[in-house]
């Protein structure tokens, strides 16, 4: 909305408005809300994008965006900012802070949107893309997923329901088993050498706190989750390190290939090894869950 829009990026969009259809709105905020209503109706699978001209309709969508923000619905608002030259300066379509040129009536956005930047350069928009359209889940987490530009509206009706027979599900179960077991290996290999994410780490804090959120989504989705979490602790404990089983099972494969075991000043030394390793992944999972989290939620 705006005469700006209409000169700029209104000549952009019209050739490709068969894939990316335009609405010209009567009034700002009434576009905004407009777009919110929408992705709420789309059950967030799908955004609108709202843009407005500098100055006035800009500010107009601020009430727009506290909405979204409030109810963690994902709205996209491109404002303009400022005249570029400054040739015009000032004109009644922008602020006039005699002080400090570089304040707009766009930086009163920013209590009231998670992600807010000002694009000066075209090639500044590949950095914060991606930041603007990072993802909420139910729980209030925020996560960046990568997208190709491709998606399918998906309506209800498409969607099928499939339920096994036993024999079925049975087999279901051993390749979902399996298919756990092998990510979790992968993790754990990626880790021990320094390619894995040590966000994805996590101790009794974090177990806590997934296993609230996931108790509030029912019965079944938290007997998953105990599945899930025993099934780790089984690999976890089958990992070549003494004082757990994995390393008691290396001492019995050690004295069949000696014929003999391992002195007890071996086994001891291992053992005190195994225990330093248990102890400080311990500490730096609850570290990891606590002071990290917490400077990585400062941005």
């Amino acid at each position: 909305f705006g005469h700006g829009n209409v000169t700029c990026l209104g000549e952009a969009l019209e050739p490709v408005r068969d894939v990316m259809p335009t609405w010209r709105g009567q009034n700002e905020q009434s576009m905004a809300l407009a777009a919110i209503g929408f992705n709420k109706a789309m059950k967030r699978r799908q955004i609108m994008v709202a843009l407005a001209s500098i100055g006035p309709g800009s500010t107009n969508v601020v009430t727009a965006a506290a909405v979204a923000m409030a109810n963690r619905l994902p709205l996209l608002l491109l404002g303009g900012d400022t005249f570029a030259n400054r040739a015009p300066d000032p004109v009644l379509q922008q602020v006039e802070q005699f002080g400090d040129p570089t304040i707009t009536v766009n930086d009163c956005f920013k209590p009231v949107v998670r992600y807010w930047d000002r694009i000066t350069r075209p090639e500044q928009i590949i950095n914060s893309l991606p930041q603007a359209v990072a993802t909420t889940d139910r729980f209030g987490n925020s996560h960046r997923i990568g997208r190709l530009g491709v998606t399918k509206n998906i309506e209800q009706s498409e969607v099928v329901l499939y339920r096994p027979n036993p024999i079925e599900a049975i087999g279901m179960t051993f390749e979902e088993v399996r298919f756990i077991v092998d990510r979790t290996v992968a993790f754990l290999g990626d880790f021990f050498v320094g390619r894995g994410d040590v966000e994805q780490l996590g101790g009794p804090v974090k177990v806590a706190k997934v296993s609230g959120e996931v108790a509030s989504l029912g019965v079944v989705a938290l007997i998953n989750l105990m599945a899930l979490l025993s099934l780790n602790i089984g690999i976890f404990n089958l990992l070549p390190i003494p004082v757990l089983d994995g390393g008691h099972l290396l001492y019995y494969l050690a004295e069949a290939a000696r014929g003999k075991p391992l002195s007890q000043r071996v086994q001891d030394i291992g053992n005190r090894f195994g225990l330093a390793v248990v102890f400080s992944l311990m500490i730096f999972t609850t570290f990891n869950d606590t002071i990290l989290s917490y400077i990585r939620s400062l941005g």
